[in-house]
């Protein structure tokens, strides 16, 4: 049975464990020693009552894990800049991974943070483990959420929509130019008089993604979370737009996009233009991004002088 440490001190970390706990194909779920014991004692009730159980991790069970997974360590608002995010997130993330690394932990990394770009950079830099290892749950919710969205709009199966966001979970970009329908391009379907597509289909579900984006809390990662390591435990795969870290330097991305996922690890998919305006955004997103974290960088270099 697959091992899952669960770090954090907020109401999504929470969320998350129970989750992971009412998964159906068995899961160890653990947490930190230094987890709240009334909380604890509750969740340890919660599998009394036919879910996976949950216990304390000690360092013998960090180690042989095969994932841990990272959320805030205490509130964190998406609109808050870098040095809210490290100060909140980055010494108890490195905290965590040192010692997880010192016990032999060799296992892979789900970051659900706020700013999950930043923290899965940084989860990867202070680990070691290597980049296919180390995730973000990055604009999973977003293509999910646009997915059911547009088939609720068409009325058709959601299988049937292929559509990617792409980039951060706060800043991202839709490819609608690689959007389809049971194959059929999106775009053609909505310039098609024929096809009864409303024009304004795109803007509808563009709206209307932006009014999710800004609701997503506990409820919403924990889901994804849920989702996501179902799927990378697993002996199968799926395509999940996850944050990856590619290149490195002045080539350093560190973004969402589409990834196959599984057997505790991700591959990115083959690089697919969009339209260049997509593209152009999306390299805004990512230009953003590296220079964020050359500024988180510098500041810790210069804290250690």
């Amino acid at each position: 049975m697959p091992t899952v440490v669960v770090f954090g001190h907020s109401t999504t970390t929470t969320a998350v464990i129970v989750g992971l706990m009412h998964l159906d194909n068995g899961l160890d779920v653990t947490v930190p020693d230094d987890s709240d014991e009334q909380q604890f004692n509750d969740l340890v009730a919660l599998g009394g009552m036919g879910h996976n159980s949950v216990r304390k991790a000690t360092p013998k069970v960090v180690a042989a894990a095969d994932l841990l997974v990272f959320t805030d360590f205490d509130s964190v608002s998406t609109a808050d800049a870098g040095d809210t995010v490290t100060e909140a997130n980055m010494r108890p993330l490195r905290d965590a991974l040192n010692a997880a690394m010192a016990s032999g932990f060799d296992g892979s990394i789900l970051v659900a943070t706020t700013r999950d770009d930043l923290m899965t950079y940084f989860a990867q830099r202070f680990s070691g483990v290597p980049n296919d290892r180390v995730l973000g749950v990055g604009t999973a919710a977003h293509s999910i959420y646009t997915a059911n969205r547009i088939a609720r709009e068409l009325n058709v199966p959601v299988d049937n929509v292929a559509v990617d966001v792409v980039g951060t979970a706060s800043d991202y970009q839709v490819l609608w130019s690689r959007a389809a329908v049971s194959t059929v391009p999106l775009l053609s379907m909505v310039q098609n008089d024929a096809t009864d597509v409303s024009a304004n289909l795109i803007q509808v579900v563009d709206r209307d993604l932006q009014q999710f984006v800004a609701g997503i809390g506990a409820a919403v990662v924990a889901d994804v979370v849920a989702r996501i390591v179902a799927v990378l435990l697993s002996d199968g795969s799926d395509i999940v737009p996850l944050t990856l870290i590619t290149n490195a330097g002045e080539d350093l991305n560190v973004s969402a996009r589409p990834a196959v996922v599984g057997q505790r690890h991700a591959q990115v998919l083959p690089r697919v233009a969009g339209a260049q305006a997509e593209e152009e955004a999306w390299a805004a997103i990512t230009g953003h991004v590296r220079d964020e974290i050359k500024t988180i960088e510098n500041n810790i270099s210069g804290s250690k002088d």
